[in-house]
């Protein structure tokens, strides 16, 4: 009983020194800022239950909008109205990105048409080989 007792305190200090150079427990300033986002995403929609899920398995707001709902699945959202909240919150959040993508300034659109306008008036001349003139 003894060294049972012993053997197990060896095995939690042995868990104590992996968690502390592991860090506490507690990821990088730069892998905190790219799950920010995620746990953004599920604070609007009430599931911030499940940020542990998202942040074990290392997502960042990029792999979340790609997530489909199978995947939700294995990574341990099992709870159908969850999912279907969060791939609406994917599917809203997509939508936000696209309508904020910067659209091509006037500038550039005048002259890509006048591109087009030139090359319709002057088309590109492709010249035929000339045996007769090549012998010469």
């Amino acid at each position: 009983n003894t060294q049972s007792s012993a053997a197990n305190g060896m095995l939690e200090v042995s868990g104590l020194i992996d968690y502390i150079e592991k860090g506490f427990g507690r990821k990088s300033k730069r892998q905190d800022a790219a799950f920010r986002p995620v746990q953004d995403l599920l604070e609007r929609i009430g599931l911030e239950k499940y940020e542990g899920l998202f942040e074990e398995a290392d997502f960042d707001l990029e792999s979340l909008l790609n997530i489909t709902e199978k995947e939700l699945v294995e990574v341990g959202v099992t709870a159908l109205g969850a999912r279907k909240r969060i791939m609406a919150e994917v599917e809203k959040t997509k939508m936000q990105q696209n309508q904020q993508k910067p659209q091509h300034e006037p500038q550039q659109l005048r002259y890509a048409e006048q591109h087009q306008e030139y090359q319709e008036q002057y088309p590109p001349v492709l010249h035929n080989y000339d045996e007769r003139a090549a012998r010469s």
